[in-house]
């Protein structure tokens, strides 16, 4: 199922004739993907990650929980649960795809092939370029700082530093600061697997929630992470961008799934496949979700 096809067709008459010689390239470069996909999936590491997210209220000087989220890495996907969201998003490196599926009672699902994610950035970043023009010709104080904020998450310039002693990791600017504290996990591919989920989750975060920090942003945060080889424990993202935000999410890594982990991964994937399971394009599932969920607040 795709919403969107961004492939093209060619007839057989254009297709230039393969050599033998060119066949067997072909199988061995083959060959070798098979290989190397084989090889990915052995080496993936099972883990779970439980992540509190707060706010911090300025008037109140009180950290208020806004979300909890369990992330389970089990045989080269990572399956993303947010109770009060009501969905579990299934991330699948080995097909290039997300898939969601809603857990409120309506049997709805979707898939977001990595190509299709792209397109819809691409859009996003045209619109977003196009808004940046708009604000110039305003020429005032409010459309020129939003104008520089916008710039800077397109292609955002931190400075960077980072204490080996504590492991405490920050990114600031002017619009944007990180301060990260960060651990070194004693196993192979953990950061990778973990940074390359947050890399993608990152930009589906930006097409479901358009409002959001672009995702170039974090993407920075998660090289900063990359280069040192570590995953992070505590996020705190302060924004100054209409107004002032702190936002804390704490991270808790666990090496092993548990016996109910697993059992959710089964009734996961048992929903993918149910036959009262309907399959819908991305934008119709967003729509189901919203109406069903401005209907559920009107009737309260």
């Amino acid at each position: 199922m795709r919403s969107l096809d961004l492939r093209t067709s060619s007839s057989a008459s254009r297709r230039p004739q393969r050599t033998k010689a060119s066949l067997r390239i072909s199988c061995w470069l083959f060959s070798l993907m098979i290989i190397f996909t084989v090889a990915a999936s052995a080496n993936a590491q099972d883990f779970r990650v439980v992540t509190n997210v707060s706010y911090h209220d300025q008037q109140t000087d009180r950290w208020d929980s806004l979300a909890r989220s369990l992330t389970l890495f089990h045989a080269g996907k990572v399956y993303d649960f947010v109770e009060a969201v009501g969905e579990v998003v299934v991330f699948d490196p080995m097909q290039d795809r997300f898939v969601i599926l809603s857990l409120n009672g309506n049997a709805l699902a979707t898939e977001v092939p990595f190509e299709e994610l792209h397109q819809f950035l691409k859009v996003g970043r045209a619109e977003t370029f196009k808004y940046i023009s708009e604000l110039q010709l305003r020429r005032n104080d409010a459309a020129d700082r939003a104008m520089q904020s916008l710039t800077f998450q397109l292609k955002p310039q931190f400075n960077e530093g980072f204490d080996p002693a504590n492991g405490k990791l920050r990114l600031s600017s002017e619009f944007i600061t990180y301060e990260v504290e960060t651990d070194i996990v004693d196993r192979p591919m953990i950061v990778q697997q973990y940074l390359q989920w947050a890399d993608w989750t990152a930009r589906l975060n930006s097409i479901i929630h358009p409002q959001a920090v672009a995702p170039e942003v974090r993407l920075a945060v998660n090289e900063a992470l990359r280069t040192r080889d570590r995953v992070p424990t505590q996020v705190d993202l302060k924004l100054s961008l209409d107004g002032d935000m702190h936002l804390r999410a704490e991270h808790t890594f666990k090496m092993q799934l548990t016996r109910l982990d697993r059992d959710a991964i089964t009734k996961w994937e048992g929903l993918r496949t149910a036959d009262n399971v309907r399959w819908v394009d991305f934008r119709e599932y967003q729509r189901v979700l919203v109406t069903s969920a401005a209907r559920s607040t009107a009737s309260r």
